[in-house]
């Protein structure tokens, strides 16, 4: 403990005798931290899920206080809220939903895959997230009851096939 004592004492002397090095050390501190922070919220931005979205200058994120963490903003929203939330504003054309849960296992054909995460969400998906549709027809998976979109990288571990349309996969609780 003494010895950290002395040693900052010797710095705090360093710096004093040499004023010019410790202002310019410390500003190129700052900057080289602040260009970093700017770098990484830059790649975060254009990284995230609507970067390669064409509309994604048009989609806006709804917050709100978290009921139960009154001091932090969230997109916590109550179900029904959210049509009266926007009914007030004629300039919001579309709004979407979604909701991650796990699923303790999926079972297809016999075969069990632990924890699985399924996203719901609203029928006007697609129109915010406008993806290349392999095969079947995605406005009719997210309307009709009991169905389901999967992504290939999903239906290839779920089904072993890219074509699964009309293949049963129940989710059990």
């Amino acid at each position: 403990m003494m010895e950290n004592l002395i040693l900052l004492k010797l710095i705090f002397r360093n710096w004093w005798r040499n004023k010019l090095f410790a202002v310019i050390s410390l500003v190129s501190l700052v900057i080289g931290i602040s260009c970093t922070n700017l770098l990484i919220s830059f790649v975060i931005h254009e990284y995230t899920i609507e970067g390669g979205n064409p509309n994604k200058d048009r989609i806006l994120r709804l917050t709100q206080q978290l009921p139960f963490m009154q001091d932090r903003q969230g997109t916590f929203v109550y179900g029904g809220a959210v049509q009266d939330i926007v009914a007030p504003f004629p300039e919001i054309e579309s709004y979407l939903r979604f909701n991650e849960k796990w699923a303790t296992h999926i079972e297809v054909d016999g075969q069990q895959f632990l924890e699985q995460v399924v996203v719901e969400v609203d029928s006007s998906f697609y129109d915010f997230f406008p993806y290349q549709i392999v095969s079947g027809n995605i406005k009719e998976a997210l309307v009709k009851l009991g169905c389901i979109a999967l992504n290939e990288k999903k239906a290839l571990q779920l089904t072993g096939t890219r074509d699964c349309i009309g293949r049963a996969i129940p989710q059990k609780q």
